[in-house]
């Protein structure tokens, strides 16, 4: 009997931890939605089994990938220093990594399925944040913030002037002389001059943001220009460059005081936000919740007790589960 007991719970074992490899697989394609996310979820939320399995797959693509790269030497620049040091790791490099993997960790390097290690497109940038991380650096005269997962590439001279393109993230810029300074992001560029202007620049999910938080900044898009002045932003996408909207400073650069602030903000916009700035991932399960709105401050480093917070005042249950965190 205890033979056939044995061989039951070996058997479950087993079987989870196909599934959970499974889910790393799926999840390491690289067209991962928020549908699997949520699926994902709530198999990880079946029993505590379930949440170590994933936990263990997950750990054993951790190592499977640092390994892949360093068995070809070719481990990326980021993965070998701080991420906020420069990056520069050419097409050499990723081949020899891509040669040594099969398509399913070629699919996982190139988008890393939870954060699992270093994404490839972020080696070609030169200065890159890690999740969480923050960093200040002089291009120039001017200086240049970054927020947590934002890849820059320093401008020539030839591009543009001094300045930089913004690949993905956030960053700020102070300018500490009349010296023009210029920041290109998703075919449009932002330009401002004169000591003590400040502006930033964000880019998620193929949108562009802009505020100005002093002196001014001319904005070209699509054919179109609008100067902003302080407390003022405007956002562009594929759809064009949109009207000049009112701002408050204060919260838009708030995380460099190292807090979050919200202003009548979605709780499915507030679990994004907080996603850029916490390993692992925050799941927003309970779909009545998503649209009410939260208005609010957190610490950057406290983002645990924030959710903690969120979960008492939105009545939603927390649940951890393989490196997701699940709002029920």
């Amino acid at each position: 009997m205890l033979r056939n007991l044995f061989a039951k719970r070996r058997a479950r074992h087993d079987g989870l931890e196909s599934q959970a490899h499974a889910w790393i697989r799926r999840l390491a394609s690289g067209r991962v939605t928020e549908h699997d996310l949520r699926m994902l979820a709530q198999w990880c939320a079946q029993s505590p089994e379930h949440a170590g399995a994933f936990a263990d797959a997950r750990h054993q693509w951790q190592l499977a990938g640092q390994a892949a790269a360093m068995v070809k030497g070719h481990l990326p620049l980021s993965a070998r220093r701080p991420a906020s040091t420069p990056v520069h790791a050419g097409r050499r490099a990723w081949l020899g990594v891509a040669m040594g993997a099969g398509a399913a960790g070629v699919a996982a390097m190139v988008y890393p399925p939870l954060g699992l290690w270093p994404a490839v497109n972020e080696w070609g940038a030169d200065y890159a944040t890690a999740t969480g991380e923050q960093r200040e650096l002089a291009l120039g005269q001017a200086l240049v913030a970054l927020n947590t997962q934002t890849r820059i590439s320093v401008l020539k001279a030839a591009d543009a002037g001094k300045g930089m393109e913004l690949l993905s993230g956030e960053a700020a810029v102070d300018l500490r002389s009349d010296e023009p300074f210029t920041v290109l992001a998703a075919g449009g560029q932002s330009r401002s001059s004169g000591t003590g202007a400040r502006f930033e620049v964000r880019k998620l999910d193929g949108q562009i943001c802009v505020s100005c938080m002093n002196g001014t900044v001319t904005v070209q898009f699509g054919g179109r220009d609008l100067l902003l002045h302080a407390n003022e932003q405007v956002f562009y996408d594929a759809g064009g460059l949109g009207r000049v909207l009112p701002v408050e400073a204060r919260a838009v650069s708030a995380w460099r005081e190292g807090m979050l602030v919200f202003r009548r903000t979605a709780l499915r916009d507030v679990v994004a936000e907080i996603n850029r700035y916490r390993p692992g991932r925050v799941v927003l399960l309970d779909d009545s919740k998503a649209g009410e709105l939260l208005n609010g401050q957190f610490r950057i480093n406290q983002l645990d007790h924030a959710l903690v917070q969120i979960s008492q005042a939105f009545n939603v249950k927390i649940r951890e589960a393989g490196g997701l965190v699940l709002l029920t």
